[in-house]
């Protein structure tokens, strides 16, 4: 066996352990940026969800106008008038009177959605090939005034 043949054997192991390598490198490149892309969503419900719960805290009885503030806070990339975002809005009533929602109470908006991830092998990872992602803001009402 001469000394061309082994350094042959020797370029091929080479090749083998660089697909070996980019291949796992590119999978963990891929996952962080689904790692990223939920973030960025999470931030993006986070927003939505205080933009609705500040005009909650002063148009407390507005629910279709709460719900619209929030829907109209994105529309690319994440597009929050779609069915897939769930907007809720409860009202935390424990300030006197009781039975009325007035100054002092407060108003919780949730938003969830779902992030479909592209890593095929995150999946396997997490459980799903979907990650549900939900952002809750309470605010203090601060309109109308509480008779007495």
């Amino acid at each position: 066996m001469g000394f061309g043949e082994r350094g042959h054997h020797q370029n091929g192991q080479g090749l083998v352990e660089f697909a070996l390598i980019v291949t796992f490198l590119l999978i963990l490149l891929m996952g962080v940026m689904d790692l990223g892309r939920a973030f960025y969503v999470y931030l993006v419900l986070q927003d939505a969800a205080q933009e609705g719960a500040a005009y909650g805290s002063t148009e407390a009885g507005d629910i279709a106008g709460i719900e619209a503030r929030v829907r109209s806070g994105s529309s690319a990339p994440v597009n929050l008038s779609g069915p897939e975002v769930s907007v809720q809005v409860t009202y935390v009533d424990d300030y006197f009177p009781i039975g009325t929602i007035c100054a002092g109470d407060a108003v919780q908006v949730t938003v969830s959605s779902n992030l479909e991830l592209v890593t095929p092998f995150l999946g396997a990872v997490v459980g799903s090939q979907s990650i549900p992602l939900m952002a809750s803001v309470s605010d203090t009402i601060l309109r109308p005034p509480c008779a007495p």
